[in-house]
């Protein structure tokens, strides 16, 4: 991926690539810190002072909205990790989506002799050693000798009540112990697609836009450029992204485009009527 980033503040698009200010003085720190806390007490104790507001909202908004993160929660050293490596490491975008992968690996999985059944949850997993039995929702048993387990976080923690939980047989308490431990960021990804890309139309420096960053309710907006496209994309993480999370596509799409208006300083109906 290539192209231009800007930063809508106070009313304004600005370009600039800079997600923190100060972030010579802040990387420093980060780079000396000898013990892990939560973003937020890291924030506290090092840029409590008035002259670093700028640097821990942006840090702050960053770690929510780019990482879906909870300040309050988040490692500091993971965040570190994180950060740092990507100073000056390529973005990558697969051309065909991510859809294209996942065919990929479905084809290679069949050809080699793999079966895949699809809406089929596993309600039960016994096991034990050089044997597994797995009971379905719809009582259907399947054995095998071993059995690779790679379902999502929050499927894994679902309590026994909950659709799609899965109970094992004998439990697996120190794994489910260090499950609890382990912390899921919620997202809302929006794609609006238009009948094409007016902001090209509206001002020739976004010829290469790529990347925005804002303080509007849908923060975080990206093109597909180099590729020339019509379709903008919005990320709404972190804890602003779970008040949201029962929200139906009506008060979102209202909630992305009233964003994009503000940004590009548009009338909604007209984005509304470009919108396909």
């Amino acid at each position: 991926t290539e192209g231009s980033w800007w930063q809508f503040r106070n009313g304004q698009l600005i370009q600039s690539q800079e997600i923190i200010p100060d972030w010579e003085a802040f990387t420093e720190k980060l780079r000396s810190l000898q013990e892990d806390l939560p973003l937020l007490e890291f924030l506290d104790q090092y840029f409590s002072d008035p002259q670093y507001t700028s640097l821990r909202e942006a840090a702050i908004r960053f770690a929510t909205g780019y990482d879906t993160a909870d300040p309050a929660d988040a490692s500091t050293f993971a965040l570190r990790e994180e950060w740092l490596a990507e100073e000056d490491s390529p973005q990558y975008r697969i051309n065909k989506g991510y859809r294209s992968l996942m065919e990929f690996l479905r084809d290679d999985y069949l050809k080699n002799g793999g079966q895949l059944l699809l809406s089929t949850p596993v309600r039960e997993l016994h096991w034990e050693m050089q044997l597994a039995r797995i009971i379905t929702t719809g009582k259907d048993q399947f054995l095998a000798q071993k059995v690779i387990i790679t379902i999502p976080l929050n499927v894994l923690k679902a309590k026994p009540t909950e659709e799609g939980s899965i109970q094992f047989f004998p439990a697996i308490s120190d794994y489910m112990e260090a499950l609890q431990k382990i912390g899921m960021g919620a997202i809302i990804k929006i794609l609006l697609q238009f009948d094409h890309p007016f902001w090209i139309k509206q001002e020739e420096k976004f010829h290469n836009l790529q990347f925005i960053l804002s303080e509007e309710p849908v923060p975080t907006w990206w093109t597909q450029f180099p590729q020339q496209s019509a379709v903008l994309t919005g990320w709404l993480g972190g804890p602003p992204a779970k008040e949201w999370t029962n929200a139906g596509k009506d008060r979102l799409l209202n909630l992305a485009i009233n964003s994009i208006a503000n940004i590009f300083h548009m009338d909604v109906t007209v984005l509304h009527a470009m919108l396909r």
